[in-house]
């Protein structure tokens, strides 16, 4: 599973089972139906399995992309923290057919398949996800991520039969302020998440980093 980075808004499946002759399993684009929400695609795809109405099926996770409205401004100057047009949004479809599954984004409204609004998604999401499995049963419990608005996100899926959304969540922690370019945070990557004991207590610790790769240097 590959996507293009700043080459586009693509994200292309190979079946290469027989290494001498590959062949192309399906293509997602950016704009399509059910994917107007996708932008560049810098995301890794996590393979990964979940329970969806009483099946388990082999998915793949990832995030909306990368809008260049984080690039930097026409002046050269840094800019403050912005709203993005493209990328609001984390997807999950089906690891053999690509077909959409679950989508949570920004917008009230989504043009095909199981949507969840979630109004706090106004920045996009270029950074991998992390997918964690807390039971060890090989199912994604889990996953975290961050934002270009400094936020960092947990949501949470549904493995029961008990109807419900698919998955749920929202911001764990916002990083970032409007108005002051020197708090403007992004979060190219994903976080790291440990799970600790202490005194019988087990909790997860969420770590991460921040930056602006498109300026490394600022």
């Amino acid at each position: 599973y590959m996507g293009m980075r700043r080459g586009g808004r693509s994200y292309y499946a190979m079946d290469v089972t027989d290494r001498d002759n590959p062949k192309l399993k399906w293509v997602l684009e950016g704009g399509t139906t059910g994917f107007e929400q996708l932008g560049q695609t810098w995301c890794k795809m996590v393979p990964t399995k979940m329970k969806i109405g009483g099946s388990v099926r082999k998915v793949l996770i990832f995030g909306g992309g990368y809008d260049t409205n984080q690039d930097a401004a026409a002046d050269g100057s840094v800019g403050t923290r912005s709203t993005d047009n493209i990328g609001r949004a984390i997807f999950v479809v089906d690891a053999e057919t690509g077909e959409k599954l679950w989508t949570g984004s920004g917008f009230t409204t989504n043009s095909i398949g199981d949507h969840t609004y979630f109004p706090d998604m106004k920045y996009s999401i270029p950074s991998d996800l992390r997918v964690v499995d807390i039971d060890f049963d090989g199912l994604a419990d889990q996953f975290y991520f961050g934002d270009m608005g400094g936020q960092v996100w947990r949501m949470d899926i549904n493995q029961s039969d008990n109807g419900g959304a698919l998955v749920a969540g929202g911001v764990l922690a916002d990083l970032a302020e409007d108005g002051d370019p020197t708090k403007a945070r992004r979060f190219f990557y994903e976080p790291d998440v440990a799970l600790l004991s202490d005194d019988g207590q087990r909790y997860l610790a969420i770590s991460i980093g921040s930056g602006w790769r498109a300026h490394p240097l600022d």
